[in-house]
């Protein structure tokens, strides 16, 4: 459970702060900022929660097998 837990903040955070620069980025500080951000920030946390609590294990195994 823990993991889990782990994951999901951990791909909420990063998705919010993503979505917010790329919100400025494509449509600067204009009235649907808001909008443009926070439905980014729901896809992008849809998006990295499985990859964040997935992918670290893989990735540690690749890395193990070139330092070792």
């Amino acid at each position: 459970m823990k993991k889990i837990i782990i994951a999901f903040l951990t791909a909420t955070i990063m998705a919010m702060c993503m979505s917010f620069i790329m919100a400025i980025v494509n449509v600067g500080f204009s009235p649907v900022l808001v909008s443009v951000w926070l439905k980014g920030w729901m896809i992008g946390t849809c998006v990295a929660f499985p990859l964040s609590y997935f992918l670290p294990p893989k990735v540690t195994m690749i890395v193990n097998e070139f330092i070792k």
